[in-house]
């Protein structure tokens, strides 16, 4: 099973960057800050080791699983930045965010504006690697006159659109508005672009992606179709405005590969259901999360305009013009849902090439901080919520 092997992978790694973080506080590599020094030296005293000095899983606590981890991390960019081939695709890399020694927790009584401003530089940094990613020339695919291939150039193309909506939150975020709700609408387009980069990956068939492409075409058949027969209702006489849409939605055929008559008008879905796609990715249980739920942002439900766009009187509604929060961990959480996207681009696309490698290193790198600041944003939001619970009501004058 793919879970299983996925599992033993993460159980080595961690037994290998256990194993480096004792090699590397023995030769005086690692610093830590003093207030963190004796909890992590009780730590590290409970951690056992096996036979073959490998220590056991058990034993390993979370803070020194976390400090091991990074100090794993940094060793491996390290070391593929010295590589003869590496050079050039670590100088593409974004800034590599750091994230404090020790764990988290021991940071979150700071507040939560400080892993706030985490998971918005994470986000950041996420937008980097994707665009170092889909700027990467390497390809499978045997092309002469075009950088990528068409299948390729599909998956590119997702991820491309992915940056930019990732960069129109950013830009939103950048300004001091909040406007979660539009920014729950630009995240559902996101994980649906996810979904769909994976999807067409794992079942790499040309024929899916041929419907992928003659599916999106309906619409300007259809346009194409109401366009031709108002001129034949004029007796062959076009509008200017009219020869142009033409030619434009011809030389969007040709482009793709396709003659109109080829399209059907009809509507119609590519492939699976969503539901069914994220089924065949082994994620069935998120489609609420990434889809339906959001969804109430992109199509105006009712749910979206009781939550965001009115606001409940005793006798009826008013408009409301207030901007909703965003909750900072929804961009964690997104991120490590499109990073698994652009891994799967990479392992189908560039692992070919040892250049790319510190890509990878750098998107298993930043899934692990990402999940390391969602987990301590969770712990902040429970003791928080704990403690406002306990408060003793005010009392008046």
């Amino acid at each position: 099973m793919p879970e299983d092997r996925d599992q033993n992978s993460e159980q080595e790694f961690i037994k290998i960057a256990v194993k480096l973080l004792f090699q590397h506080m023995q030769d005086g590599k690692v610093k830590v800050a003093p207030h963190l020094a004796e909890k992590l030296k009780t730590a590290m005293d409970a951690v056992v080791f096996d036979e073959e000095g490998y220590p056991v899983l058990e034993t390993v606590q979370p803070r020194v699983l976390s400090l091991a981890k990074t100090t794993a991390w940094i060793e491996l960019e390290q070391r593929s930045r010295e590589g003869e081939h590496d050079g050039e695709m670590h100088r593409m890399l974004p800034e590599r965010i750091d994230i404090p020694m020790g764990t988290l927790a021991d940071r979150a009584d700071a507040g939560g504006l400080e892993l706030d401003k985490l998971a918005f530089e994470l986000f950041k940094e996420t937008a980097g690697v994707l665009i170092v990613c889909t700027s990467s020339k390497i390809s499978y695919e045997e092309v002469t006159d075009v950088i990528f291939g068409r299948n390729q150039a599909i998956c590119v193309g997702l991820l491309v659109r992915i940056v930019k909506f990732m960069k129109a939150i950013l830009a939103i975020l950048s300004h001091g508005d909040e406007l979660g709700e539009v920014i729950l609408a630009l995240l559902r387009c996101l994980g649906e672009s996810a979904i769909n980069v994976r999807y067409l990956i794992l079942k790499n068939d040309d024929a899916l992606f041929d419907q992928y492409v003659k599916v999106s075409l309906g619409p300007e058949r259809e346009m194409y179709d109401i366009i031709k027969e108002n001129i034949e209702q004029r007796k062959g006489e076009a509008l200017p405005v009219e020869t142009r849409m033409l030619a434009s939605i011809e030389r969007l055929f040709k482009i793709s590969g396709f003659q109109i008559e080829d399209v059907s008008r009809k509507h119609a879905e590519w492939g699976e259901r969503m539901r069914d796609r994220l089924k065949a990715l082994d994620m069935e249980k998120s489609y609420v999360v990434v889809q339906r739920i959001p969804s109430h942002a992109v199509h105006g439900t009712w749910v979206d305009l009781v939550l965001h766009h009115l606001e409940p009187k005793q006798a009826g509604f008013e408009p409301s013009f207030n901007e909703s929060s965003v909750d900072t961990r929804i961009l964690a959480s997104i991120c490590v849902f499109i990073l698994a996207a652009t891994k799967d681009y990479y392992e189908n696309f560039l692992a070919v090439s040892p250049q790319a490698r510190p890509l990878k290193v750098r998107i298993d790198d930043l899934v692990d901080r990402l999940q390391r600041v969602n987990s301590a944003h969770e712990e902040w939001y429970n003791q928080n919520k704990r403690v406002a619970k306990e408060e003793p009501p005010a009392t008046g004058a």
